[in-house]
């Protein structure tokens, strides 16, 4: 284990420790552009060629690529989703996002006609978005940039999680097949991607708390 660069430097958040090439991320830093800074306030110190930040307080991670996350739809376009992500909480540990999310939208297919065309889109029947603004949502993160994060809503897992109706305001009900979204008072039904742990919050928290330690540095 190698000593630790200086027992006495005091780091911010914000503050440059190093580059990845000198040293790999640990705890209580990020990396942004090859650059590795402080994401509390502490002591910075190297073990066995990573870089850390030891807090008298919390131990702070960013999250990153495989892991969970839960936010909220804050933008709905053609082909793509905006979603705020919130940071969560594990006993002491608390993950930080840093940036927001976005899911990429497939275009639909078209069944093909005689001589290889496509039939003409039909806009009053295109298919439903997979979520909608203010719609909260469990996604998975499966790439990042310096920006923003590329989220998934494949998993079954993944999905909405909590709606409110359009209409009314009323929460939205899951359907008796599980596979969309009533309104018990103004009887308003929507077709997004259901997570399977819609309105669980309980297993919602045990998901996140799982994905959380199993990406733990």
């Amino acid at each position: 284990m190698t000593e630790p660069i200086s027992t006495s430097e005091v780091v911010f958040p914000g503050d440059r420790l190093s580059t990845e090439e000198e040293f790999l991320p640990a705890r209580n830093v990020y990396v942004e552009n090859g650059i590795v800074y402080s994401a509390v306030f502490g002591k910075a110190a190297t073990e066995e060629g990573k870089m850390l930040v030891n807090s008298a307080t919390r131990d702070i991670r960013r999250m990153k690529r495989g892991m969970f996350v839960l936010g909220r739809v804050v933008g709905v376009l053609k082909s793509v989703i905006f979603v705020e992500i919130e940071n969560f909480s594990i006993g002491s540990m608390e993950f930080i996002a840093g940036k927001d999310g976005k899911v990429v939208l497939m275009a639909p297919r078209r069944p093909p006609m005689r001589g290889g065309m496509h039939e003409r889109h039909d806009r009053g029947r295109d298919e439903p978005k997979p979520a909608e603004m203010g719609d909260v949502v469990l996604a998975k993160i499966i790439m990042e940039d310096s920006e923003i994060f590329t989220l998934s809503l494949r998993d079954p897992e993944a999905g909405v999680v909590y709606s409110l109706c359009d209409e009314c305001g009323e929460k939205l009900q899951l359907d008796k097949h599980g596979e969309g979204l009533y309104c018990s008072s103004c009887k308003r039904t929507v077709r997004p991607k259901v997570s399977t742990l819609y309105d669980n919050s309980k297993a919602i928290e045990e998901l996140l708390m799982r994905n959380g330690q199993s990406n733990e540095e």
